[in-house]
């Protein structure tokens, strides 16, 4: 269509288009094969589809989502095409998904590894970086499960497939508050512990507050909190 073919009030060119009737029939018979093809070949490749996907599933979905729209938005592609490009994907994802299984390499290249973000009762920066997550997003994550301070953390993973898996301290001892600034108030009810000294880079807990923290070097020490409030 040349520019001067458009118009601002051309509303049946906007609302309904130029194609003839039998093309909108068309659609919807392509949008239905689509639509089936979609939820088949997601029942093909497995349950997690309608949970938690890994890597490999994500590729899987948005090729499926990539072959159905150009399809669906090009008549002059044949549904064929669709059908032979997403069994060619399933394929390849049930494909890549058994040698996952088989071979612990594979698995490790599609789906990485599991990452230790806390342990100890201190953050493993490394890992923090490698993983490109925030202290804020850790923090967070820690006060939806009901952490308050780093000493109640034996172990914090980050999966695989970017969920969090947490194992809370049987015996807490104080840590670094990760309670959020806003809230200057609930943090004031905190009780502080003030036998020992944290990082507050790191979190790694002391007896005394050294010149230079021994996990990440920081020289910035605050008092700990405990897990009990004040009444």
């Amino acid at each position: 269509m040349k520019a001067y073919q458009i118009f601002l009030d051309d509303w049946h060119r906007i609302l309904i288009g130029n194609y003839p009737a039998a093309m909108y029939f068309e659609l919807l018979v392509r949008a239905a094969f689509v639509f089936l093809l979609m939820v088949v070949c997601m029942r093909l490749i497995g349950k997690r589809m309608a949970t938690q996907l890994t890597r490999l599933e994500i590729a899987a979905l948005s090729s499926l989502a990539a072959t159905g729209g150009a399809v669906l938005l090009n008549f002059q592609r044949g549904l064929l095409t669709a059908l032979l490009a997403a069994l060619a994907v399933v394929a390849i994802q049930r494909m890549l998904a058994m040698y996952a299984t088989r071979n612990e390499k594979v698995n490790t290249i599609l789906q990485g590894k599991v990452g230790i973000l806390i342990g100890n009762g201190h953050i493993h920066l490394e890992q923090m970086e490698k993983v490109r997550l925030s202290k804020e997003r850790l923090f967070a994550q820690l006060r939806s499960e009901g952490v308050m301070h780093l000493g109640m953390v034996d172990r914090l993973y980050f999966e695989a497939d970017g969920n969090f898996t947490l194992v809370q301290n049987k015996q807490p001892e104080s840590g670094l508050p990760i309670l959020p600034t806003t809230d200057p108030l609930f943090l004031a009810q905190q009780v502080t512990d003030h036998e020992h000294a944290v990082c507050s880079h790191c979190g790694k807990r002391y007896d005394k507050a050294p010149r230079q923290c021994s996990i990440c070097a920081a020289s910035t020490f605050i008092a700990p909190i405990t897990q009990a409030q004040k009444k």
